[in-house]
C-alpha cells in the first residue's frame, strides 16, 4: 500500500459539466461542520488564472519567483511550473496539516474516485480503475458523497497502525539519577511504562539516550532530536520516523500507569483531533502521556521554529483536543520528578536502595 493510499484522500471525477465544483462546493461546509479540515487540489488543463496583471504579485511572479501572499485571514501561493511538486507529493504535504484531501478531476491516476455521471451516461467510461461510487445525476448527490468521504476518512484513522513511544532521553537534574531505572513493584519505571502501553498498540520505541534495562533490550531505540530541548527531541524522533502513523507518547516517570489508562487515552480519538492532551482537575495540560496524530508533527515543528520546546503549546491550537481525566484515572498521570515525589508516590513499593 502506498503511503497516498494510507491517507484521507478521495477524487471527485467525471466530465465537465457533470457537477465536480458544484457537488464540492456543497459538501465542504458539511464536512467543517463535523470539525474536519479540508484541502482541495484541483485539475485545470486549461491553465491556472488566479491574479490580476499589474498587481504586485503578479509582477512578482511575471519577474521569476514563486509567490506566497500572506494576510491574517488567508494564504495564496503561486508557484512556476518547473517547481511545482507532484500530485502524490502536493497530496502529501497537504495532508500532513488537513483531515481529508479531495482532488478534483485527476481521472487517470490511481486514487480512489467518485464518478459523476453526465446527461447522456449511464455508467462511467472503460478502462477507470478505483472507482468507489457513482453517483447519477438525479437523487441524492450530495448525502451519497458526504457518506463516501465520511467513511473515508474514518476508515483511515481506524485502520493505522498506532505506535507507541517511551520518553527515557531526560537528563533527571532533580532527580539526580536516570529516573526510567528506579524500580516500583520490582520492576523498573520504564518496563512498567512498557507493560502498560503492550496491549493497546502495535510497537513500542524508546526514545532517548537514557540507558536501556537489559529487559527492554530488544525493543528498538531512536535517538533524541539533535539541537532541540527537554521532551521535545524525544517526540519530534519518534513523529519523523513514522510521520504517517499516530503516536501515544508516554514519559519514563508514570509509577501508576495502566493498560486501562491508556485505553481511556485512545478511546478520545476522533477525525478531526490532531493531538490529545489530557488535562488534570486542576486544569495543567499533560502532553507526555498524550496521542499525536500525523498531523501533529507540524504543529510542533512550528512550536519549534517560534523558539518553543514546550509541546504543550499545542493545546492552543484548535485541532487540539484536551479532555478532563476521569477522577479515577487522574492518579495515573502523577509523574516522578524527584526523590521526595517519587518516595510519597511509591511509598515502600520503590527502590530500596534510595535513600
Amino acid at each position: 500500500m502506498s503511503a497516498v493510499e494510507r491517507m484521507a484522500v478521495l477524487a471527485v471525477c467525471g466530465w465537465s459539466g457533470s457537477g465536480k465544483t458544484t457537488l464540492l462546493e456543497a459538501l465542504i461546509p458539511l464536512l467543517r461542520e463535523r470539525g474536519l479540515r479540508v484541502a482541495v487540489i484541483k485539475n485545470d488543463a486549461h491553465g491556472v488564472e488566479v491574479d490580476r496583471p499589474g498587481k504586485d504579485s503578479d509582477r512578482l511572479f511575471r519577474a521569476g519567483a514563486s509567490v506566497v501572499l500572506r494576510s491574517p485571514r488567508e494564504s495564496f501561493a503561486r508557484w512556476h511550473g518547473e517547481v511545482v511538486p507532484d500530485l502524490p507529493v502536493l497530496i502529501r504535504d497537504l495532508a500532513a496539516r488537513n483531515d481529508v484531501v479531495l482532488v478534483e478531476g485527476h481521472k487517470s491516476t490511481t486514487l480512489k474516485k467518485i464518478w459523476l455521471l453526465g446527461a447522456d451516461e449511464s455508467e462511467p467510461p472503460d478502462g477507470l480503475d478505483h472507482i468507489v461510487r457513482v453517483l447519477p445525476r438525479d437523487g441524492d448527490r450530495l448525502g451519497a458523497a458526504l457518506q463516501e468521504v465520511v467513511e473515508r476518512v474514518e476508515a483511515v484513522g481506524r485502520n493505522r497502525r498506532v505506535l507507541g513511544g517511551v520518553l527515557i532521553g531526560g537528563e533527571s537534574r532533580r532527580m539526580g539519577r536516570e529516573k526510567q531505572l528506579l524500580e516500583y513493584d520490582g520492576h523498573s519505571l520504564v518496563e512498567n511504562t512498557v507493560a502498560a502501553l503492550e496491549s493497546q498498540v502495535d510497537e513500542i520505541v524508546l526514545l532517548g539516550g537514557g540507558t536501556v534495562p537489559s529487559a527492554l533490550a530488544e525493543r528498538p531505540v531512536l535517538p533524541d532530536s539533535h539541537g532541540m530541548e527537554g521532551p521535545m527531541s524525544g517526540l519530534i524522533s519518534g513523529l519523523r520516523w513514522a510521520p504517517d502513523l499516530p503516536w501515544v507518547m508516554v514519559s519514563c516517570d508514570l509509577p501508576h500507569l495502566t493498560s486501562q489508562g491508556v485505553g481511556w487515552l485512545l478511546d478520545q480519538r476522533r477525525p478531526g483531533r490532531w493531538a490529545i492532551l489530557p488535562t488534570g482537575a486542576s486544569g495543567v495540560v499533560n502532553p507526555l502521556c498524550a496521542v499525536y496524530e500525523p498531523q501533529a508533527l507540524p504543529l510542533l515543528e512550528e512550536l519549534i521554529l517560534s523558539g518553543s520546546f514546550a509541546p504543550k503549546g499545542l493545546a492552543v491550537h484548535p485541532g487540539v483536543f484536551c479532555p478532563t481525566l476521569p477522577q479515577s484515572l487522574e492518579h495515573e498521570w502523577r509523574g516522578v520528578n524527584t526523590l521526595d515525589e517519587y518516595r510519597e508516590i511509591c511509598g515502600g513499593r520503590g527502590d530500596s536502595e534510595i535513600e
